[in-house]
């Protein structure tokens, strides 16, 4: 979850099959080391209110849902936390707020290549980001 709508699409669909049958949601947002070294710590600080802003939609509707902001390489960053906690799947979009405007994103293109747990790539859509988040909470 980076506040794109690439990203508010990939949990959308990510709701559609698993829904409130899922254990658990994890929600998580990768901004880089640097953040973390700055004493403001402004970008964390604005990575955890979106991921609480999204939880807090989860939790209104009864969905399980934690969320963690992480520093560091995206991909690589999702790959090794998605494996230390076990989990079943990862949803991302294919592009992000990153700089890339290759056919698909830097992390989602480590994901895919590296990770030993499936990864599910979800198409940018043309629904707007504000749309997105409404239909992913929506009964």
């Amino acid at each position: 979850m980076d506040g794109s709508s690439e990203s508010d699409q990939a949990l959308t669909t990510a709701l559609k099959p698993f829904g409130r049958t899922c254990e658990m949601f994890m929600l998580a947002e990768v901004v880089c080391y640097e953040a973390t070294e700055e004493t403001s710590h402004v970008e964390l600080d604005a990575a955890s209110a979106r991921l609480a802003a999204s939880a807090a939609d989860f939790e209104s509707h009864s969905i399980p849902v934690s969320f963690e902001a992480l520093a560091g390489p995206p991909g690589k960053t999702l790959r090794c936390f998605a494996e230390q906690r076990d989990m079943d799947l990862i949803v991302v979009g294919r592009r992000g707020r990153g700089p890339t405007r290759r056919l698909m994103g830097s992390a989602s293109a480590d994901l895919v290549q590296h990770s030993a747990i499936p990864v599910l790539v979800v198409e940018p859509s043309r629904v707007s980001s504000q749309h997105a988040a409404a239909a992913a909470v929506a009964p």
